[in-house]
């Protein structure tokens, strides 16, 4: 959808960069800007623009009973690849930082700490949202490495340093919400 925001955005521009609107009989030319006004408000309207752009960083929302609790600029890992790469290799995360894991449907695959340098937590939930299982996890500089798996069935799990959903309050029956954040 970004990019039929920017198609729509630049389709305008470009009839007057290249010039071919000077070729054309000024009705022509004005019904062609419409046409891409119209296509460009479409694109915005339908797309957000940029809300489902697969480099926008996410955000998760817990909902808990002492009230929402929410996280800093996620990094988004939503398919495969990104999947197995995880945090392996990085050094250090912010307070509120880490990385969603997002699947297309449910699953009961584990995770693990291959080349991971720094302790973590992670926390799983189903489709509806509920948190199924929270999970500590270790380092793990050297196969073989401890596998790392949900209780339940999940479609989205979230990386988080060690300790994180303990000091938020955050909960195993506790609702998780995703989203892109926009820019």
């Amino acid at each position: 959808m970004e990019v039929l925001c920017r198609l729509s955005y630049s389709s305008a521009g470009a009839m007057i960069a290249t010039g071919r609107a000077r070729t054309l009989p000024l009705h022509a030319t004005m019904r062609g800007m419409r046409r891409a006004i119209v296509l460009a408000f479409i694109a915005l309207a339908a797309s957000g623009c940029g809300s489902d752009d697969p480099g926008a960083p996410g955000r998760v929302v817990f909902t808990t009973s002492a009230g929402p609790v929410r996280t800093a600029a996620l990094r988004v890992a939503d398919t495969s690849d990104e999947r197995v790469q995880g945090l392996m290799g990085v050094k250090t995360l912010g307070i509120d930082e880490g990385e969603v894991f997002l699947f297309e449907g449910s699953t009961l695959g584990f995770f693990w700490m291959k080349d991971t340098l720094i302790p973590l937590s992670i926390a799983f939930w189903d489709d509806s949202g509920k948190i199924v299982d929270i999970i500590d996890m270790e380092p793990c500089p050297v196969e073989p490495c401890q596998k790392y798996a949900a209780t339940a069935p999940y479609t989205a799990a979230l990386e988080m340093n060690q300790g994180w959903f303990d000091r938020n309050g955050v909960r195993i029956g506790d609702h998780a919400e995703f989203s892109y954040q926009t820019p």
